[in-house]
């Protein structure tokens, strides 16, 4: 079956799943989206430093290789995150785990002077602090942390959506990121592309990821 150009959010679950199922494990997805997103941030903004927004979740843990990435090239990398790097699990708490290794001590995520300043002077934001788990309203303190990116002159780079934006239907839900660029995992979700989404998501990019090629007809 020839690749679909667009998948829903439960079809890119089912694809994430197959794949692990098969042998790839979450984490080497994780790190392929990332370094993918790192090379867009890099081609795009090759110099000045890098302000990295973590939320929870993987999206969260694609921001933290991210991060990862740019500390290795020697870029200067701020990274906000909404926990406790201890507090994150899974796939993203592996990647959290690796910020001190590589230098990297987070700030924990809340609107502040500090956040604000950062946001205004960075080459770069970004954007990982909600992915398509989302439902509802985006909640606090990540709907005020939405608003400051978006009254930041800083150009701002999503991972996988703009945060706030329903990879399904391109609603904004509550609040969403207005972004300049968009590095989407897999494929492109039917929200970058109706709705809102086109006004919030900028340049789209698909970094594809390795799935088994067959699995493409369970894709929906």
């Amino acid at each position: 079956m020839a690749t679909p150009s667009v998948i829903s959010v439960t079809g890119i679950r089912t694809l994430d799943r197959n794949a692990i199922t098969a042998g790839l494990s979450g984490r080497v997805l994780m790190e392929i989206a990332g370094f993918q997103a790192y090379q867009q941030v890099d081609q795009l903004h090759p110099r000045g430093a890098v302000v990295v927004l973590a939320g929870k979740g993987n999206n969260a843990g694609d921001a933290f290789v991210v991060a990862r990435y740019l500390a290795a090239a020697g870029r200067a990398c701020q990274v906000f995150c909404l926990l406790d790097p201890s507090d994150y699990t899974g796939d993203a708490g592996v990647n959290a785990s690796l910020l001190q290794t590589f230098r990297l001590t987070p700030t924990r995520l809340q609107v502040s002077d500090q956040l604000m300043e950062s946001l205004g002077s960075a080459e770069v934001v970004v954007d990982g602090l909600l992915g398509t788990g989302l439902t509802g309203d985006v909640r606090p303190p990540l709907d005020a942390v939405i608003e400051a990116v978006n009254e930041s002159p800083s150009p701002v780079l999503s991972l996988d959506l703009p945060s706030g934006l329903c990879g399904d239907t391109g609603q904004v839900l509550g609040v969403a990121v207005r972004a300049n660029h968009t590095v989407t995992f897999g494929a492109l979700k039917p929200g970058l592309l109706e709705g809102a989404g086109p006004s919030h998501a900028g340049a789209v990019t698909v970094a594809p990821l390795p799935y088994p090629p067959g699995d493409w007809a369970d894709a929906r």
